[in-house]
């Protein structure tokens, strides 16, 4: 008897859902491109907001961090081949592996992904026993700043406060062919889905019950100051409280980070958006920018250079959102579990950009007593002033260690040259001999062909020079240097 399958596709903006029974649900965003000759593969699945750390530590299982037995199954070797680095991913929605491969090792991939999950050792407890003890070695000691990411993210107890029994249980109830999302960044040929619809997923265990209702999320995360002599000059883990639409939650992200990096930089921070309405701020902060985060409460633009600041900011978040999607899985993977539609505009309603957004954050903040003597005393001056100070220069120094931040140069290029459009920019390259010489010339002019095709920066406004390096200096160094007004 002939098995009938019903294909429900649902289209949305930027976004095609397309349902079978018994597979994977597939979810391609034709805006990413069909011609790139790259492309992001994602399979991901909904968990409670309490599994978080489930997800995270079988992420950990399935990119064979920390141990593995003789037999098992080595999921970077097959990775390796196709030149790609798995990546994991949890949050409140569910969690994900994904990585980003050659377009024509595309069906390779997927079939690599599969095989990854179905060959996870779950119930092996001897090679149980070596994940859970490498996944909880991150976790000796005391880390302030682990601690209070845990404590932002909601967690109500210990990290590793699982079983190898409800792990087995998770397994058991989320991957399984109806359960999984198989998500690609990008269009689609008639041949390739095709090619997609003849491979099947097999879960480690039989179906579970997957109709039992979910759990309620854990607690919402409340407001406290504290002092604290090891948070010096302080901590800061916040959650910020971001618009409906994704296009607005960029933006209002971007402008916050424009006005937090320009008025009061801080010392470290990282980020990423948290469930439906929330972005986690983790950040160590000095006086000055402890201050500014205390004082704001709402962002408003002070003048039309901070809207075009903003503006080239949220053009530069849009192009990286599309040209890196594996960066993002806490846009693209939690969006397309939730079912959310990710349209990104060129640009905002010009009313939004004057009107602003509110501010809104709670967390905890710990400081030293120390910090007071350049914050609260500072606070009557936070009100704006008519006229925004002039930014100092751009001047980068990269060591060639690691990888070039180029996109982080790329921001700061734009937005100052959006303020001082008589600026001009140089990339400063060097070398030992002679005949390094022009290999150094050609580094250096593709580097300024990427800032310029892939960023959008002005030809006019990027030069290259090369500079004899002494024989201490790295000779791979590269500098951006501004002359400004």
């Amino acid at each position: 008897m002939a098995t009938h399958l019903v294909t429900l596709i649902g289209i949305l903006w930027g976004q095609i859902r397309e349902t079978r029974s018994g597979q994977p649900t597939l979810i391609t965003f034709p805006d990413f491109g069909t011609k790139r000759a790259v492309i992001w593969v994602a399979i991901a699945w909904p968990h409670a907001p309490h599994q978080r750390e489930l997800g995270e530590f079988i992420g950990w299982m399935v990119t064979g961090r920390g141990y593995t037995t003789k037999n098992a199954y080595w999921p970077q070797s097959w990775a390796s081949r196709l030149g790609a680095t798995l990546a994991t991913w949890s949050g409140p929605e569910g969690a994900a592996i994904f990585l980003t491969v050659p377009r024509s090792s595309l069906i390779e991939a997927v079939e690599g992904l599969y095989a990854t999950l179905t060959h996870l050792p779950i119930g092996d407890p001897i090679a149980w026993e070596g994940y859970k003890r490498k996944y909880l070695r991150q976790w000796e000691g005391f880390s302030l700043e682990q601690e209070l990411k845990w404590r932002l993210k909601g967690a109500t107890k210990a990290p590793g406060g699982f079983t190898q029994e409800e792990a087995a249980l998770y397994v058991q109830r989320y991957l399984q062919p109806d359960s999984l999302y198989l998500i690609i960044g990008g269009a689609l040929s008639v041949r390739e889905k095709i090619q997609l619809r003849k491979l099947t997923f097999r879960s480690p265990f039989s179906g579970g019950d997957r109709n039992s209702p979910p759990s309620p999320p854990p607690p919402s995360l409340s407001d406290t100051t504290e002092e604290n002599l090891w948070a010096y000059p302080a901590y800061v883990a916040l959650q910020l409280t971001t618009p409906p639409s994704w296009a607005e939650k960029i933006a209002f992200i971007e402008a916050f980070l424009t006005r937090w990096r320009e008025e009061a930089a801080p010392l470290r921070w990282q980020g990423e958006f948290w469930g439906k309405h929330t972005y986690l701020l983790f950040a160590r902060v000095d006086g000055k920018s402890y201050a500014f985060l205390r004082g704001l409460a709402w962002l408003t633009p002070r003048d039309t250079t901070e809207i075009k600041a903003w503006k080239a900011a949220y053009t530069l978040a849009r192009s990286n959102l599309y040209a890196y999607p594996d960066l993002y899985p806490d846009v693209w993977i939690a969006a397309s579990l939730r079912g959310d539609t990710v349209a990104l505009p060129d640009t905002l309603p010009e009313d939004l950009w004057k009107k602003g957004w509110p501010f809104h954050a709670v967390g905890t903040w710990l400081y030293n007593e120390a910090v007071t003597e350049d914050t609260f005393s500072s606070l009557q001056v936070l009100s704006p002033p008519d006229t925004l100070p002039p930014p100092s220069p751009p001047d980068f120094f990269w060591e060639g260690k690691g990888s070039l931040p180029v996109a982080e140069w790329a921001a700061s290029m734009q937005l100052y040259h959006d303020r001082f459009p008589e600026a001009f920019f140089e990339l400063i390259g060097y070398y030992r001999q002679t005949r390094s010489r022009n290999r150094r010339w050609k580094e250096l002019h593709e580097l300024r062909r990427t800032f310029i095709n892939r960023y959008k920066i002005p030809a006019f406004l990027l030069r290259v020079t090369l500079q004899k390096a002494g024989p201490d200096f790295p000779e791979k160094a590269i500098r951006l240097r501004c002359y400004g007004p």
